[in-house]
């Protein structure tokens, strides 16, 4: 907490959200392309399968 105080008193901007990195680099419209394209991916599967997603020529590892 001393930390969080002291980093305050300098004028330090507020940490950002994950989410709000996340805009400053993609659009809404893209963020809406790229959720399709994965929940497209998954339907091609059959369903959701524990730990790995299959996007293109890439698998995207959860586990």
């Amino acid at each position: 907490m001393l930390h969080r105080r002291l980093v305050r008193g300098r004028g330090a901007k507020p940490p950002r959200t994950h989410l709000a990195k996340l805009h400053e680099r993609r659009t809404v419209a893209e963020l809406e392309t790229l959720l399709t394209e994965a929940l497209a991916a998954i339907e091609r599967q059959g369903g959701p399968r524990p730990g790995c997603v299959y996007l293109g020529v890439r698998t995207y590892s959860f586990s």
